[in-house]
C-alpha cells in the first residue's frame, strides 16, 4: 500500500506545482485569482513532497538536516488565508488585497520565528531531544501546534463557505439564470479540501490517542492523498480546458443592501405597471435576463424594482422571473396538442438554461416533477 501512496502523492505534486505554474503564466482574466489559487495549490505540493521525504529519508540525513522539514509546517499556516482570500477574490469582482488582508499571514510569521529562535538558541538541545525521541520538539510543542493549525483551517473553512453562501444568496438578486455563476470550481476545492481536512484530523486523533489499527493509518493516508489527487486532475482538466472558469465573472456585488422605502400609493401603482408589463411584453423568455435589463425595459429604477420584487412577490429576482417561466411551462404540460414537446424543449422555450434547474425549481412551485405534472394534467384531461 505504501508504495501505492507514494506513485500518487509524487504524480499529485507534479500537477499541483504544474497547474501552479500554468496558472502564473496565464496572464488573462481575474489575476489576483490565479495567483492566489496557484500559491494556494502549491503551498499543497510543498506539504505532500514533504511527506514523500520524509517517509523514505534515513536517520543519518534527518538529523543532520531536520531545520528543512519545518518549512512545510510553517507553510501549512497559509492554507487556510489562502482559499479564504480565493474564495473572496472570485466572489467579488472588485476584491483587491488590502493591508488588513495581511494579517492572514500572522500565524504563519509566529511558527516561523517560533521555528527560527529554537534552532538558533536551543540546537544543542535539539538534536538530543531527535536522537532520543525522533522530533525536534517536545509533545507538548507539538501538541499545541496541531491543536493551532486545525482550529486555523476549520474557522478558514466556515468563513470561505459563509461567503459562498452569500454569493449564491446575492447572485439570485440580479441574475434570472446563475447555472454559468454557481462556481463549482471552488466547490470542488472547498469540499475537496474538507474531506482531507476531515480525514488527516482523524489520523492525528488516532495518532495522538496511541490507538494500533493495523494499517487504517495507511488506509487514510491512502483516502487524503487520492482526494487531492482527483481534486487536481479535475482542475487541470477544467482548467486547461476552458481556463476562464477559474477567473470569475464579471459581477460586482454589494455586500450591504440598501435600505429603499417607497410609500403605499406609490407602490400599488408601480406594482400594476411592473404587472402589466410582464404580462403584456413577457420578457422572461430571455434566458440571460437580469434585473438591469428589466429595470430598463420597464423604466423602473433598479433599486426601486428590487425592493417592490423583494418586499411583494419572491425572496429575489430569480425566484420572481422563475415563477412567470414555470407558469408557462405548466399551460404547454397542460396541451394535448403540445405534449409530442419534450421537457428539454419546454424548458428552453420557456427561458430555463438547465434541465437540472428547471425540474428544481418546477418541484418546489408545484410539489411535482414536470414528468409527473403533465401525466396528471393529460390524464385529467382524458377523463373530462
Amino acid at each position: 500500500m505504501n508504495s501505492i501512496i507514494d506513485i500518487i502523492a509524487i504524480i499529485t505534486s507534479f500537477l499541483l506545482i504544474f497547474f501552479s505554474a500554468f496558472l502564473l503564466v496565464h496572464k488573462k482574466g481575474n489575476l489576483l485569482s490565479k495567483k492566489l489559487l496557484a500559491f494556494f495549490l502549491f503551498v499543497n505540493a510543498i506539504f505532500m513532497i514533504d511527506y514523500l521525504i520524509g517517509q523514505h529519508l534515513s536517520d543519518q540525513y534527518y538529523f543532520k538536516y531536520y531545520y528543512l522539514f519545518y518549512f512545510s509546517e510553517i507553510a501549512s499556516f497559509l492554507f487556510g488565508p489562502l482559499l479564504y482570500l480565493y474564495t473572496c477574490s472570485v466572489a467579488y469582482s472588485n476584491f483587491k488585497l488590502k493591508r488588513i488582508d495581511y494579517l492572514h499571514l500572522i500565524p504563519a510569521i509566529f511558527f516561523a520565528a517560533y521555528f527560527l529562535i529554537h534552532f538558533i538558541f536551543y540546537n544543542g538541545l535539539i538534536v538530543s531531544r531527535i536522537e532520543l525521541t525522533g522530533n525536534a520538539f517536545t509533545q507538548a510543542d507539538r501538541l499545541s501546534r496541531t491543536l493551532f493549525f486545525n482550529l486555523q483551517v476549520f474557522s478558514y473553512l466556515i468563513f470561505s463557505l459563509v461567503v459562498l453562501k452569500k454569493y449564491r444568496a446575492e447572485i439570485k438578486k440580479y441574475y434570472s439564470s446563475v447555472e454559468k455563476m454557481n462556481l463549482y470550481w471552488l466547490e470542488i476545492i472547498l469540499f475537496g479540501f474538507i474531506l482531507m481536512w476531515i480525514i488527516d484530523l482523524a489520523s492525528t486523533i488516532i495518532f495522538w490517542m496511541g490507538i494500533n489499527l493495523n494499517n487504517f493509518e495507511s488506509v487514510l493516508s491512502l483516502l487524503s492523498i487520492s482526494t487531492n489527487f482527483i481534486v487536481a486532475n479535475i482542475l487541470i482538466f477544467w482548467g486547461l480546458k476552458r481556463p476562464e472558469i477559474l477567473e470569475g465573472f464579471d459581477r460586482d456585488i454589494k455586500e450591504k443592501s440598501e435600505r429603499h422605502f417607497i410609500n403605499d400609493s406609490d407602490k400599488q401603482k408601480l406594482l400594476k405597471q411592473l404587472n402589466e408589463f410582464m404580462e403584456t411584453e413577457r420578457i422572461y423568455f430571455k434566458s440571460s435576463l437580469t434585473i438591469s435589463d428589466l429595470a430598463q425595459r420597464s423604466k423602473i429604477p433598479q433599486r426601486t424594482l428590487s425592493y417592490l420584487i423583494n418586499s411583494s412577490y419572491h425572496p429575489n429576482f430569480f425566484d420572481f422571473i422563475n415563477s412567470y417561466r414555470i407558469e408557462e411551462a405548466k399551460k404547454i404540460l397542460s396541451d394535448t396538442e403540445k405534449k409530442k414537446l419534450t421537457i428539454l424543449e419546454i424548458l428552453y422555450e420557456v427561458g430555463f438554461n438547465s434541465k437540472s434547474v428547471f425540474n428544481t425549481v418546477f418541484k418546489k412551485n408545484t410539489g411535482l416533477t414536470p414528468t409527473d405534472y403533465r401525466k396528471s394534467m393529460l390524464s385529467e384531461s382524458k377523463k373530462a
